[in-house]
């Protein structure tokens, strides 16, 4: 046999790596007769193996001992290199060690299907000298690498700082301690202390009108033509009737709501509804120039028309709400009395949008400049955030209900009321009853009964991407999501309403049959 003319007819090597390119694995094969024959210049040498290996683009973790000993005899499927894994950072890690948050998922179900807020647990106080939260120092990764070379990346480490403010702070960089008597909260991720502020009885004209910057806890109830303004938590014990409630913070009330403005947020609430406005505002005006454009090119107006004559014409015949909405806007901006812009975008309302200030208009793409103060203005305004509070009280009547966060009905539901969220709406009884009024939504809305026999309107509304489960809806209940609506001319149940995948408003339901007196449907 002549090994030197040909040895490729006497042996084979294959190479093989696993699916994530980690490892790589060999396969030696030679003939009988050059192991039996001891044929030595027709085994595999070191060097013809990493040969092979840098044909297949294996470069890293090659195994040296393996190279040496596996040309020697026939071997399958034997490692020959390995890589290396990444190395993840360990992220920073602040342990809090007093708690101050509740999830809705969290919360336990009676055996009647209603929630449990008692499984919440009370507040917990913080003491002076207490240690609050403390930090842990994370460490730093390493980069891997596959059998070909090719870097994995590692995860970086997340770097965390700890934030005191008010009623506490940092100490030897590593831990926050209280330095008053109160109860913890963490807003935006910074730590603050507050002082609870309690009142033994109702607020009413003895106690006069209640404002702190801390915690507020009333153990009577919210009489009549007084008001809260609370910087923190709020919780209330009993009725609420006639009255002003606002919290920066989450609000319990543990009674009922008569006739009565509660609002958890505070500025955010204002805020945001600041920004609905300026988005219907720029919504109308995209609207007066697709109008503008039909008008020039039917030619149905006389051409000498000026078009600030148009286009006050169209406010005044088909876009009316625009003045109520600037007028509204415009007090809102002079509330806020933060920059020079805001003063640009009331001008421009004023001289050219409300009463007879679309006269001033000499072109209609001057419209197109308001367009772009309400962005800029809009930009800002969204890059403030809001910060979500949860509302939760068990029945309201003749009431707004306004939060940055959920709102959470825990008894008999609500009676023609207005209940505005930035995020979800909840019924948690099970028998409660949403007769009359509008529920506005930003993603959620879950209720047991809606509307009445007696055909109530009541109007449930969410965004575009929110959904809306009801148990029972009689008819002359409208549902909207996004712009699509829906009433119920009967009855129906178990009900989903959310816009599809081809972007139609879908409503699943079960219909109610009516039972007859002798049993038979």
């Amino acid at each position: 046999m002549d090994t030197k003319s040909d040895i490729s007819n006497v042996r084979q090597l294959k190479i093989y790596t696993s699916q994530d390119k980690m490892n790589a694995y060999i396969t030696i094969k030679y003939l009988e007769e050059v192991l039996k024959d001891d044929i030595t210049s027709a085994l595999y040498t070191a060097s013809d193996i990493r040969s092979e290996l840098d044909k297949a683009g294996i470069i890293f973790g090659v195994i040296d001992i393996a190279l040496e000993s596996y040309g020697l005899k026939d071997c399958l499927n034997q490692l020959i290199a390995t890589g290396q894994n990444c190395i993840n950072a360990v992220d920073d890690k602040i342990t809090i060690n007093f708690s101050t948050t509740k999830s809705f998922d969290d919360l336990l179900r009676e055996d009647n299907g209603n929630i449990d807020f008692k499984s919440i647990g009370s507040i917990e106080p913080v003491r002076c000298g207490d240690v609050i939260a403390s930090y842990i120092k994370g460490s730093q990764g390493l980069d891997g690498s596959d059998v070909f070379g090719h870097k994995i990346k590692h995860k970086e480490r997340k770097i965390l700082k700890l934030k005191a403010a008010s009623g506490c702070q940092v100490i030897d960089g590593n831990k926050v301690v209280a330095s008053i008597d109160g109860k913890l909260s963490i807003k935006d991720g910074t730590f603050n202390v507050y002082k609870v502020h309690e009142i033994r009885g109702d607020v009413d004209m003895k106690s006069g009108n209640i404002k702190f910057i801390g915690d507020i806890i009333i153990y009577g109830g919210v009489k009549e033509n007084m008001s809260v303004d609370c910087g923190s938590f709020l919780k209330i014990y009993k009725d609420i009737e006639r009255a002003e409630v606002k919290s920066q913070n989450d609000i319990e009330i543990k009674g009922n709501v008569i006739t009565s403005n509660i609002t958890g947020g505070g500025e955010d609430v204002t805020r945001l509804n600041g920004i609905t406005d300026l988005e219907s505002i720029k919504g109308v005006i995209k609207n007066i120039i697709i109008a503008f454009k039909q008008v020039r090119e039917f030619d149905l107006l006389p051409k000498d028309t000026r078009d600030g004559e148009i286009i006050k014409i169209l406010i005044e015949n088909k876009f009316k709400n625009l003045t109520r909405l600037c007028i509204r806007t415009i007090a809102f901006l002079n509330m806020q009395k933060l920059a020079e812009d805001e003063e640009a975008l009331v001008t421009v309302f004023r001289e050219k949008l409300i009463f007879f200030g679309p006269i001033n208009i000499q072109h209609y793409k001057e419209l197109n400049k308001v367009i772009y103060l309400i962005d800029e203005k809009l930009k800002y305004l969204k890059e403030l955030g809001a910060h979500p509070v949860e509302v939760k009280f068990s029945y309201c009547q003749d009431s707004k209900i306004e939060s940055t966060g959920n709102i959470i009905l825990t008894g008999k539901g609500e009676y023609v009321s207005e209940i505005i969220s930035s995020d979800g709406v909840y019924f948690t009884n099970i028998k409660s009853a949403t007769r009359g009024g509008s529920i506005t939504s930003k993603n959620v809305i879950k209720c047991a009964s809606v509307g009445s026999p007696a055909s109530v309107p009541t109007i449930l509304k969410v965004e575009s991407s929110g959904h809306i489960w009801i148990d029972k809806a009689f008819q002359n209940t409208k549902i909207i999501v996004g712009t699509k609506e829906y009433i119920f001319k009967e009855p129906g149940r178990n009900i989903h309403a959310f816009i599809g995948s081809e972007q139609q408003l879908v409503v699943e339901q079960l219909k109610l049959l009516e039972v007859k007196s002798n049993g038979k449907r």
